[in-house]
C-alpha cells in the first residue's frame, strides 16, 4: 500500500510498490489543459502521447486521468504521476507512481479544484495483511460456464494477486511482483507436477480430481458468487498428494462428452486426430456423465426438476489396507440429494489398491406439488394434508366460521370464529413451507 500526503493534510492510500526514497518536501501538482500547448483539455487530462509540454512537468507531480498516461508523463520528465487504477492490486514502478481507487481519486481532483497551488508528496511503500484473504479478486472470471453448462467453471482458486514472480523489472528493481491468471495457472501447474511426482501413472484427469477435491471450501457471504467464483475451493497441494478417490477419465471419454454435447462430425475429426471418427447414434447418457470431479447441470428457473449424475470413482488409498468411506450431503431445506453406490469392479494398480464404484447421484425439489415429490410417500402424505386443510377452510369460509372443528364431543368444541382462525394459520403454513420435510 501508498500514501500520498497532500498539503491539506489529508492522506490518499494508493496502489504501488516504490522501493525509492520519496521527496523530502512538497512538490507541485499540475493537472488539465495548463500542461499543453497543442492538445485539447480532455487529452492533457488523460496525458495522452505527445500532450505534455516537459518544461510545465518537469519535476512536478502530474495527475493523468488514464492509467497509461503514466509512461508519457514520466517521459515528459515529471518526478511522478497519480492515476485512476484499473484492479486494486500493486505493481512495482521504477519511478514514483501510485494507483488511486475511485473514492481516492475522485478526493484527489477535489482538492486539485478546491486550491490554487496544489502540491503533494509520495510516501514510501509499506505492507498491510489483507484479513479478507483469502477472497476472490474482483477482476478474476466468474461462472457459469455459457459452452459447456454441465462442466463447472471455474475449477479452482489460487494465490494470484501480487505475487512475487521470476523476473526482474526493466530498470531498477531485481524482482517484479504481478497479478492475474498468469500468476495463479504457475501455482496450480507446481502442484500438479508435485502429484505426478508422487503418482508417475497418474492421468491428468486424475490430478485434476485430485486437486480439485482436496480444495479447501470457501466462504460463500464472502463470495457472493459461490462456486461460480471460486469453483471447488483454494488449492491444497498438501492434501492432494492423498486423495482418497479420484475421478479419472480418458481422452476417449471426452471425446465421447462431446458427442452428446452435440459436436458435429467435422469437429470431432478435428480433435480426436482420427479421420474416421464418428459419433455413434446408440451412444446414450448426458454430457453431464462425463467423470468429472464436479456435477452441474442446467435447468429452467421455478419449475420441478430431476437430475441424476453418473460418476465412476478409483480408491488410490493406501495399498493393503481397508478404507472406509462415508457420504455426506449439505443441501437446502428444498432440495434433496440422494447418493446410491453400486460395486462393479475390483483391481489392483501400481502404488495403490484400486476400488472402482458407480455413483449415481439425484437431485431434485421438495415441493409438494412438485412431480417428484410424488415418487416419496411423505411427499405424497403431505400433498393429501394440505389438500385436506384447504378443503375445510374453504368449508368454514362458506358456512361464515359457523362449523365445528372436533374430533370427538370431548376433544374440542368452538362454533366462534376459532375454527376459522385455525385454518386458515394451518393453511398459510402449508404453502409457506416449500418443502415437504419441513413441514411435516
Amino acid at each position: 500500500m501508498d500514501q500520498v500526503l497532500l498539503r491539506n493534510h489529508q492522506t490518499l492510500v494508493g496502489f504501488s510498490i516504490n522501493r525509492f526514497e520519496t521527496s523530502k518536501h512538497m512538490l507541485p501538482l499540475v493537472y488539465g489543459k495548463g500542461r499543453t500547448f497543442t492538445c485539447s483539455e480532455e487529452e492533457a487530462m488523460s496525458c495522452y502521447p505527445g500532450c505534455l509540454n516537459s518544461p510545465i512537468v518537469k519535476g512536478k507531480i502530474v495527475v493523468c486521468d488514464d492509467f497509461n498516461g503514466k509512461a508519457e508523463a514520466f517521459s515528459a520528465g515529471a518526478f511522478g504521476v497519480l492515476t485512476p487504477i484499473r484492479r486494486e492490486v500493486s505493481m512495482v514502478t521504477d519511478q514514483p507512481w501510485t494507483g488511486l481507487d475511485f473514492q481516492n481519486f475522485q478526493t484527489l481532483i477535489l482538492y486539485l479544484n478546491s486550491t490554487r497551488f496544489p502540491q503533494a508528496k509520495f510516501l514510501k511503500s509499506k505492507e498491510i495483511r489483507n484479513t479478507s484473504a483469502p477472497l476472490v479478486a474482483p477482476y478474476s472470471s466468474r461462472g457459469p460456464n455459457i459452452i459447456a453448462p454441465s462442466i463447472l467453471k471455474p475449477d479452482i482458486v489460487a494465490p494470484g494477486a501480487e505475487i512475487l514472480a521470476a523476473y526482474p523489472s526493466q530498470h531498477s528493481s531485481p524482482f517484479y511482483i504481478n497479478s492475474g491468471t498468469s500468476m495463479s495457472c504457475p501455482h496450480v501447474s507446481g502442484a500438479s507436477a508435485y502429484v505426478k511426482a508422487l503418482y508417475t501413472n497418474w492421468s491428468p484427469a486424475a490430478l485434476k480430481s485430485a486437486l480439485m477435491t482436496t480444495a479447501t471450501a470457501m466462504s460463500p457471504s464472502e463470495n457472493p458468487e459461490a462456486e461460480f467464483a471460486y469453483g471447488s475451493g483454494l488449492l491444497n497441494p498438501v492434501k492432494a498428494t492423498n486423495p482418497g478417490l479420484i475421478y479419472d477419465a480418458s481422452e476417449e471419454d471426452y471425446l465421447l462428452f462431446l458427442c452428446q454435447s452435440g459436436y458435429k462430425k467435422d469437429l470431432m475429426v478435428l480433435i480426436s486426430g482420427n479421420i474416421s471418427y464418428i459419433c455413434q447414434k446408440e451412444e446414450e447418457g448426458s454430457s453431464i456423465d462425463v467423470n468429472y470431479p464436479a456435477m452441474q447441470a442446467m435447468v429452467a428457473a421455478e419449475k420441478p426438476y430431476n437430475v441424476t449424475f453418473k460418476r465412476l470413482v478409483t480408491n488410490v488409498g493406501v495399498a493393503g489396507t481397508t478404507t472406509t468411506y462415508t457420504v455426506k450431503v449439505a443441501t437446502t431445506k428444498s432440495m434433496e440429494v440422494k447418493v446410491d453406490l453400486l460395486l462393479v469392479l475390483l483391481m489392483d494398480m501400481e502404488f495403490s489398491s484400486v476400488k472402482k464404484l458407480y455413483i449415481y447421484g439425484s437431485i431434485y425439489p421438495l415441493s409438494c406439488l412438485s412431480f417428484p415429490c410424488f415418487q416419496t410417500p411423505m411427499c405424497v402424505l403431505c400433498f393429501v394434508f394440505c389438500a385436506v386443510v384447504i378443503f375445510v377452510f374453504f368449508i368454514c369460509l362458506l358456512n361464515r366460521c359457523g362449523c365445528e372443528l372436533s374430533l370427538s364431543q370431548k376433544l374440542y368444541h368452538s362454533p366462534g370464529n376459532a375454527p376459522y382462525i385455525i385454518t386458515t394459520v394451518l393453511w398459510v403454513c402449508c404453502l409457506q413451507s416449500g418443502s415437504c420435510w419441513y413441514f411435516l
